[in-house]
């Protein structure tokens, strides 16, 4: 279930409502009241927008309920790789072949409905039919004991398209056609697939990215025909589904969502194949696809695709003209054919004029004169042209020669960039293979296991190459440091800047990186002066390489404003931070995300100067910003939203505060791992404020799972572990349990004698918490040089009046009601009114 959807908040059950995703419900009176419902037909979006991946992955990894439970002869049945709507997908060894397969079988087996049965043979019918590089392979099919079928196919270990380009986007504006080119290749051969299988009368009718597979050797493979549609072949069976959608949602063309099976054709996959091509370059859809129904319906039908260019402005005119036309609404506007489609990529790869734009004459000249230009120039200008050309022959002989050493040079760092990105590729993909149920890892795969398992083989896929093997080791001690392992996070990151500067030096932006993590590290140690030099290192580095106003040298600057904002130097803190927003607000294309940082940190400054509004504006600024994309869901929405609530909780807005808590932790679930340091500070926070609201028995398991969260994470030494301890303590002590608030707070003391010391007001303040404990529990003479020591601190340091101290007082007060001494108790009583600016009080 998707972490931000209440379960409980559903009219019916999941179970219902992937069925009514995927088309196959019957039932009236369900889809009433999942069409009426708001929570509902959110999660049928999500659903039909899923492409798939993560729920391979979970399946490929999972071993929860122990092996596969189905039996098949001539098959050993190894994992579930997917269940959808239609049936199970296992991985499994051919025993006759020993080779591994995919082995789909049938929802419901002898009990599945005529529909189902109908759908799942044509299946078999129609994969069989297709042998194409670009298809998935049919080995073979049969029934059976319990009356269902079962297909056996090739197994693909790749990746959805969605994901195949992840290691590619990095790089420079200049080398952005070297990116699209490769893409473009690689797509070319899923419209190639796509017209094999029209040729041969099949519409796919469910063309998404997660039905295309990439394989580690870049070749997609097309598969899932479960919903393809035979032409010229009619059936009671396809009869029933007329008014019926078929497909998904998201990559559906308008006459199929209008369910008039008739008008569906090959143009329908064109479609499809438009928008998987737009997602591919932009990673964006081009128009919304959240919503209810007649929301989705409406901008498939009407709504015109933004032009691709407006996501990313290096995709160029004769690239743009064929996604578009590629995503017409009305089919005779679109491409006729898939082949003509890749035919038109082929026309965009050789620079030739591309269909989409052949009405535009001025457009086609200039095409023509642009790839011909020599001899249009010599016709044009005749013998003058020799003279011309004599003269500058030897200035141009000598620019072609430098071009050429440019060119070498940045095929050779492109080589290597590229080689390192395929080593980063090939490595995770055995990691998954490694972690496969079939290889002895029992139970759920998590990231840290993952993780542990690309530190093993790194120096191995590294071939050699430092540079290569240092980059390997960098992601994987960051990756630990967001795990919050600082110690394996330390080695991994110190060993990446030992090899980067044998090998390329000490004054590179490679080796200003590894400085730039082990800061980082340092900074969330607490290691302020270590923090600092590394900052301070990786910041001069990234200015005499790649300039001042480069986007990595404003990190590098933003981090010493973290630095200094942790030391107390709030002037210079403030300072970097506008050195960073300025270098960033400056940029030829803006980066929300890194815009967002900066002014995040500038607002923090103001909202502990108490200027709580200029901070709220701006927080609210860095959120319309973040979601003028349309996106409703990233890490930085949620710390956006933890810090506005941190305002509001300043201002006494507790409802408006517990609101935006709580979507920052349902966020924070959602992309963090369990256990994440960040989840459990917006526990705390979230805690915190339920309490303060007068609810702590609402606030007290918030707490609770914050402190276990901060012991894991940092340690049983950590100041922020005591906080967190203290903070759970307090809500104990309201709901008088004695025991557990004892054990809070004396894990707090502990850590506060040993971090601050005997005399620190912290320590106090934790002093006092123990000792009312204490009373509570009746240790009576434990309790009072803990509440009478912790009183005089704090008088002392934080005054008479400060909420420390009243505390402490009236822990005292209390103290002696339950020894029976109420004179004392009553003085004490007295000094705390006095304390509160209560007239008619006298000295104990």
């Amino acid at each position: 279930m998707n972490p931000d959807i209440n379960e409980g908040a559903l009219p019916v059950s999941r179970a219902v409502i992937e069925a009514y995703a995927a088309g196959q419900l019957e039932d009236a009176e369900a889809i009433q009241l999942i069409e009426s419902d708001t929570t509902a037909m959110e999660l049928v979006g999500r659903i039909q927008v899923d492409n798939d991946f993560l729920t391979q992955l979970k399946g490929a990894w999972s071993t929860d309920g122990g092996p596969p439970r189905q039996s098949i002869e001539g098959y050993r049945l190894i994992s579930e790789i997917f269940r959808g709507g239609q049936g199970i997908v296992y991985k499994a060894l051919q025993e006759n072949t020993k080779r591994t397969v995919a082995v789909k079988v049938m929802l419901g087996g002898g009990l599945a409905s005529a529909r189902q049965r109908g759908r799942f043979e044509r299946e078999i019918e129609v994969v069989a039919s297709l042998r194409h590089p670009n298809i998935v392979m049919v080995y073979e099919s049969g029934a059976l004991p319990d009356g269902g079928h079962y297909l056996a196919m090739e197994f693909i270990k790749g990746v959805p398209l969605s994901r195949a380009h992840i290691f590619g986007r990095e790089e420079a504006p200049a080398e952005s056609r070297l990116r699209f080119q490769k893409q473009i290749e690689q797509f070319i051969q899923i419209c190639d697939a796509v017209q094999f299988a029209h040729q041969r009368g099949i519409i796919h009718r469910d063309l998404k990215p997660g039905n295309v597979l990439v394989d580690r050797d870049g070749v997609p493979k097309v598969l899932d025909f479960g919903v393809a549609k035979v032409l010229g072949v009619g059936s009671d069976h396809e009869a029933t589904l007329t008014g019926e959608f078929v497909g998904t949602f998201a990559y559906a063309s308008p006459e199929q969502v209008k369910g008039q099976a008739s008008d569906v054709d090959t143009r329908s996959d064109v479609y499809a194949l438009g928008l998987m091509l737009y997602e591919l370059l932009t990673e964006q859809h081009p128009y919304p696809v959240r919503g209810s129904v007649s929301e989705i319906i409406q901008n498939i039908t009407s709504t015109e695709a933004s032009a691709p260019s407006d996501y990313d402005s290096r995709i160029g005119r004769d690239l743009e003209a064929i996604i578009l036309k590629s995503v017409e609404k009305e089919p005779s506007m679109r491409y006729q054919s898939a082949v003509a489609l890749g035919d038109d990529l082929r026309h965009w790869l050789a620079g030739e004029p591309v269909d989409a734009l052949r009405d535009n004459a001025s457009y086609l000249l200039r095409k023509v004169v642009r790839k011909y230009q020599v001899p249009v120039l010599l016709a044009s200008a005749g013998i003058i042209a020799l003279a011309v050309i004599s003269i500058l022959m030897s200035v141009m002989w000598y620019r072609t020669a430098q071009a050429e050493q440019m060119a070498e040079a940045r095929l050779v760092q492109a080589q290597k960039e590229s080689h390192m990105r395929g080593e980063v590729t090939t490595m995770f993909t055995d990691i998954i293979e490694s972690l496969q149920p079939a290889e002895g890892h029992g139970g759920e795969l998590t990231v840290r296991a993952m993780v542990d398992q690309a530190a093993r083989i790194a120096g191995q896929r590294s071939g050699g190459e430092p540079e290569v093997e240092a980059a390997l080791l960098e992601a994987v001690g960051n990756t630990m440091l967001a795990l919050g392992d600082t110690l394996e996070s330390e080695r991994y990151l110190e060993e990446s800047l030992r090899l980067r500067t044998g090998s390329l030096g000490a004054d590179t932006p490679a080796t200003a990186d590894s400085h730039y993590s082990l800061g980082y590290l340092a900074l969330v140690r607490g290691e302020l002066d270590v923090a600092l030099a590394a900052f301070t290192r990786s910041l001069a580095i990234r200015e005499a390489t790649v300039g001042s106003v480069h986007p990595d040298t404003a990190y590098s600057i933003h981090a010493l404003g973290l630095t200094f904002e942790r030391k107390g130097d709030i002037a210079e803190a403030q300072r970097q931070f506008q050195r960073s927003m300025d270098i960033r607000s400056g940029a030829e294309i803006l980066d929300p995300e890194a815009m967002t940082q900066s002014e995040i940190s500038l607002a923090r400054l103001q909202r502990q100067a108490k200027n709580y509004e200029e901070a709220e504006r701006m927080y609210r600024a860095s959120l319309e910003r973040l979601r003028s994309d349309g996106s409703e869901a990233s890490p930085m929405i949620a710390t956006v939203l933890n810090n506005l609530a941190v305002v509001e909780m300043f201002q006494n807005r507790l409802d408006e505060a517990k609101s935006h808590y709580r979507e920052s932790l349902e966020l924070r679930r959602r992309f963090y791992p369990e256990g994440h340091i960040e989840i459990g500070s917006t526990l705390l926070n979230l805690g915190n404020v339920v309490n303060n609201a007068g609810d702590s028995l609402d606030a007290e398991p918030y707490l609770r799972e914050a402190v276990g969260i901060h012991r894991n994470q940092l340690g049983d030494r950590h100041i922020n572990v005591a906080k967190a301890s203290q903070m759970h303590g307090k809500v104990l002590l309201v709901l008088e349990q004695y025991q557990a608030a004892h054990d809070a707070f004396g894990l707090a003391h502990q850590i506060c004698l040993v971090q601050l010391g005997q005399e620190d007001w912290h320590t106090a303040d934790v002093s006092v918490g123990l000792g009312q404990s204490l009373t509570g529990l009746g240790r009576h003479d434990e309790a009072e040089p803990l509440l009478t020591h912790g009183y005089r601190v704090l008088a002392d340091v934080r005054g008479a009046s400060s909420v420390e101290t009243v505390r402490a007082m009236r822990g005292l007060e209390a103290h002696y009601r339950a020894l029976g001494q109420m004179d004392r108790a009553r003085l004490w009583e007295e000094r705390i009114h006095r304390g509160l600016g209560i007239d008619g009080a006298t000295d104990p």
